[in-house]
């Protein structure tokens, strides 16, 4: 494979469900399914939550609750946080409420997802289950506020990937490279919930001169999980709407690429390093793409 291949991580989910009466009723892990795995890379899917009464276990490929009673995607906050210790992981926490009457009677499943042409997906689901873990029912009356939290934890790839690439044109030659995860316990640096596919490699509109770059190429080494690499990075020149390469063009001049500096996806950011260095001229054009990360469901170690 002649491109970089960026790691994906490992997702898992939680529930807590509770009333505004009565406080937390239930909370439970949920399964993820085969599409809300595959929507990851590209747009919202935390949009809605649902709650419904069927008792069919989840499976990877359900694609809605077996009896949806009540949706809503109306929301009261959400928060963003990075575990600083082993396992390593960014966290989103959404906050979901049903008004009044819009969820009410004896409930036994739950999801979240999105709509995609007025059908309703599915990203996760779970039934209610008691703090045993087996299957239960909770009873929302026709005065109470149903609220559900939903929480997803992105599991950061702590190993180095690694590959060859040999480069064509009037460049040439035949790399090494090994993909890191960076800044991994930094806050804003990795972020679960976002749509997991990479942004624009500038970050602002098609026709802002003033966008900023978002991949950065670097002489020196790259960093630890921590850090970055070292020095002064050398923007890319590349099309702003080309979202897996890069590019750095004559304006560039002559530079010398130890390590690349990926921050251009919105879940996390990631590093480069070339052995042997990659080196061009300022008569010559240097573009290196890469592969989108794919998703898994957390095993615990």
């Amino acid at each position: 494979m002649n491109e970089l291949v960026i790691p994906g991580g490992q997702v898992s989910g939680h529930f807590v469900i509770s009333s505004d009466q009565r406080g937390v009723l239930a909370e439970f892990d949920n399964l993820i399914t085969d599409a809300g795995l595959s929507r990851m890379n590209s747009y919202d899917y935390l949009t809605y939550c649902y709650v419904g009464t069927g008792s069919t276990p989840p499976a990877v490929n359900d694609t809605a609750l077996v009896n949806r009673v009540g949706t809503t995607n109306i929301t009261y906050g959400s928060t963003n946080t990075v575990q600083s210790t082993p396992p390593y992981f960014a966290e989103h926490t959404k906050y979901y409420e049903f008004p009044v009457g819009t969820a009410t009677g004896n409930l036994t499943e739950v999801g979240v997802g999105w709509l995609d042409s007025g059908v309703y997906k599915l990203f996760s689901r779970a039934l209610i289950l008691d703090a045993g873990g087996l299957p239960t029912t909770i009873t929302i009356l026709s005065t109470e506020m149903l609220r559900v939290t939903y929480s997803l934890r992105l599991y950061i790839p702590t190993g180095d990937t690694t590959g060859t690439i040999t480069l064509g044109g009037n460049i040439g030659g035949t790399h090494n490279w090994t993909l890191r995860a960076a800044q991994i316990t930094t806050s804003g640096s990795w972020q679960a919930g976002q749509p997991m596919g990479p942004s624009y490699v500038y970050s602002g509109p098609w026709n802002d001169d003033t966008v900023i770059p978002r991949i950065f190429a670097y002489s020196e080494e790259m960093g630890t999980l921590f850090t970055q690499p070292t020095g002064h990075g050398v923007s890319c020149t590349g099309d702003r709407g080309t979202t897996t390469s890069a590019s750095w063009g004559v304006t560039s001049g002559s530079i010398t690429v130890k390590s690349l500096w990926i921050t251009n996806y919105s879940h996390g950011r990631y590093q480069v390093e070339f052995d042997p260095p990659i080196s061009k001229s300022n008569l010559q054009t240097l573009t290196l793409s890469w592969s989108n990360p794919s998703w898994s469901r957390y095993v615990a170690p």
